[in-house]
C-alpha cells in the first residue's frame, strides 16, 4: 500500500468508551457478519481430501492449522482456533454426502457425544457455526461458552432437524478478554458429536465514524479499539476486499479495495483508551470516498491485526 497525506490533521486522543454488550448470543450468521465485517476469520472445512460419501477418522483428537492429520497438513483449517475431542479419542472427518450430508464437516467421534472449539488468548469477540445431524438423527442439543479466563459466560438449547439444513449457534463477547472456549453438546448416548460446518470467528478493531462536510472539515473518530495499539486509518475511492500484501499486518482482509487504490493517510495510535478523533479538512476528491482503521494487536496475538468498519466521507 502507498502512503499519501490527503490532508492536514490534528490528532486528539480523548473521549470515553462506548458501552459494549458482553456475552450475548448471536441468533443469525448476517448479525455475525455485521459484528465482524472483515476481521471474521471463515473455516469452511474443505482443505482435507476426504472421498464422497465417507467419513474418515483421523489420528488425531486435536487439530489447529499446525497439524498433520493422516498424512494431511499443516494448513488444514484457518489459524487462531483449535478443534478438540475432550474425551480425547479422535476426529472425523466427513466427506460431501456422507450420511445425507451435502459438504464436507468435522465432528468428534470420542466416547462422548460433544466437540470444543478453543480460542488462544485474549479470545475472540464473536464466533458462529452451522451445526448439522446426520439424515434421521435430529437431535436437542446445548451449546457453553467460556471467556479466555475460563470464566463461564452463558449457555443456551438449540435443535438440530437432521440432513442437509443447518443450525446456527452464534456468540459474542466483546471485551479485552473475549471468548476462549465454546463448547458444543449433543443426544446423550451417542457415541458422536454434534457436526460442526461454515465455522465464522474473529476480534472486533472498534467502530469507525466520519462526521462534518466534505469538502471541508470532517471528523473522523473511533471508539472500542484496543488501547495504545499502532494503528493507520487507510482511504480508498471504493470498498472491496484488499489483503494486505505485508508487514505485521500481512494477510489481513480489508473492507477497501482493490489494493492499488488504498493509502494510509494518518499513522498513530488508539489512545488510552482505544478511542480518539482525528480532524482534518479534506478537498473534493476525498468526498464519498472510504476509510477503515487497521490496529496492530499486541505481540502473540491471533489473529496480529484488527480492523474496523468501513466509514464513507459524507
Amino acid at each position: 500500500m502507498k502512503t499519501r497525506t490527503l490532508c492536514t490533521a490534528a490528532a486528539v486522543l480523548a473521549g470515553m468508551m462506548t458501552s459494549v454488550a458482553m456475552g450475548q448470543q448471536i441468533p443469525t450468521r448476517p448479525q455475525l457478519n455485521t459484528i465482524l465485517g472483515s476481521n471474521q476469520i471463515l473455516e469452511d472445512f474443505e482443505s482435507f481430501v476426504v472421498p464422497i460419501n465417507t467419513g474418515m477418522i483421523l489420528n488425531v483428537s486435536t487439530m489447529d492449522s499446525t497439524t498433520i492429520a493422516n498424512s494431511q497438513g499443516p494448513g488444514l483449517v484457518e489459524p487462531c482456533c483449535k478443534y478438540v475431542d475432550p474425551s480425547g479419542v479422535q476426529l472425523q472427518w466427513n466427506g460431501n454426502g456422507y450420511q445425507g450430508l451435502s459438504t464436507k464437516t468435522l465432528l468428534g467421534f470420542g466416547s462422548n457425544p460433544m466437540i470444543e472449539i478453543h480460542y488462544p488468548f485474549p479470545g475472540v469477540h464473536a464466533m458462529g457455526v452451522d451445526v448439522l445431524g446426520f439424515t434421521s438423527f435430529g437431535y436437542q442439543g446445548a451449546a457453553a461458552f467460556w471467556d479466555a479466563n475460563g470464566n463461564f459466560l452463558g449457555s443456551f438449547p438449540f435443535s438440530v432437524p437432521g440432513g442437509p439444513t443447518p443450525t446456527f449457534i452464534g456468540y459474542q463477547n466483546i471485551g479485552s478478554v473475549g471468548i476462549g472456549m465454546v463448547q458444543i453438546r449433543g443426544s446423550a448416548g451417542w457415541a458422536w458429536s454434534p457436526i460442526l460446518d461454515n465455522h465464522g470467528y474473529g476480534r472486533t478493531g472498534g467502530n469507525l465514524r466520519v462526521t462534518g462536510t466534505c469538502p471541508g472539515p470532517i471528523t473522523i473518530s473511533w471508539v472500542g479499539a484496543t488501547p495504545s495499539r499502532p494503528m493507520r486509518i487507510l482511504f480508498s475511492p471504493t470498498t472491496g476486499n484488499c489483503v494486505v500484501p505485508n508487514g505485521p499486518c500481512a494477510g489481513t482482509r480489508l473492507g477497501l479495495g482493490p489494493c492499488g487504490g488504498v493509502t494510509v493517510v494518518w499513522s498513530g495510535t488508539t489512545g488510552g483508551l482505544g478511542s480518539g478523533n482525528l480532524n482534518a479538512t479534506v478537498g473534493p476528491a476525498a468526498c464519498l470516498r472510504w476509510l477503515q482503521m487497521i490496529v496492530v494487536e499486541p505481540p502473540g496475538n491471533c489473529p496480529p491485526c484488527t480492523t474496523t468498519n468501513v466509514a464513507q466521507i459524507p
